[in-house]
Order: structure tokens, then sequence, then C-alpha cells
């Protein structure tokens, strides 16, 4: 049985990930390691991310454009309620706007971009239809 997924990602520089992560999107600072920081974990609700710090450049370098397509992964969050993370990350300043959209797939779901590059995405399951 599989008890969570921590995904890493790599990071030129583990401090800047830091901050977003903890100022834009609520993560907490649960652990890092070195000087510089090489390594280093933020966590939110039981869930967590790592960064590894990497010196050669990324897959894909560039402005996120809103999919995958670039070359970039990225982390999927389920969340109870879509709607009030996209306020609240817009009001921590994760982004100007934030609309989830209703997708065929029965998600209500948004992404947000991460310095660097990787898409950010929050969701939640639609309401199933009523008869």
């Amino acid at each position: 049985m599989f008890n969570e997924l921590s995904p890493i990602l790599a990071a030129h520089d583990v401090q800047q990930a830091l901050d977003y992560y903890e100022h834009r999107l609520g993560f907490e600072v649960s652990g890092k390691m070195g000087d510089p920081i090489e390594y280093a974990i933020v966590s939110r609700d039981g869930f967590s991310i790592h960064f590894k710090r990497i010196d050669e450049p990324l897959t894909a370098e560039g402005a996120f454009t809103g999919n995958l397509n670039a070359g970039k992964g990225g982390v999927y969050i389920l969340v109870d309620d879509v709607d009030r993370v996209a306020a609240e990350l817009v009001q921590r300043g994760a982004a100007e706007s934030i609309i989830p959209e209703d997708k065929e797939y029965g998600m209500r779901d948004f992404w947000v971009p991460d310095p660097f590059g990787y898409a950010i995405a929050f969701g939640s399951p639609q309401p199933a239809a009523q008869p």
C-alpha cells in the first residue's frame, strides 16, 4: 500500500523556491539542508514537495504557457474547495486573478506557474450531475 507521494522538483535557487511556496502558495518550510541550500521540503495539510538544487539548465527554458507542452512537469494537488484555494492564492499574490474551470475530465481546477516554470495545479472533483 502506498502512503504518500512527495514530488522532487529541481531548482537553481532553492531559497527562491521556498520563498514562493511559503509566501505565495501557503506551504510551510519543514526542512532544509546545506548552505547554500541543496535540498528542502515544504508541507501543507499533510502534502509535501521536495526541492533539489541543480546547476545545469532545466528541461525547457522560458515562461510557463498554461500547459505542460513546454517540456516541464508539475504537481496536481487535490483540494476540498478549489474556489476557496484560488481566492487565497490571489490574496497571497500567486496571480492577479484565478478562475477555476470545470473540465471535461470531471475536475474543477486551475494552474499557476512556480518560479522555475513548473505547473502547480489545484483541483476538486465536480459535483455529480443532478438527474
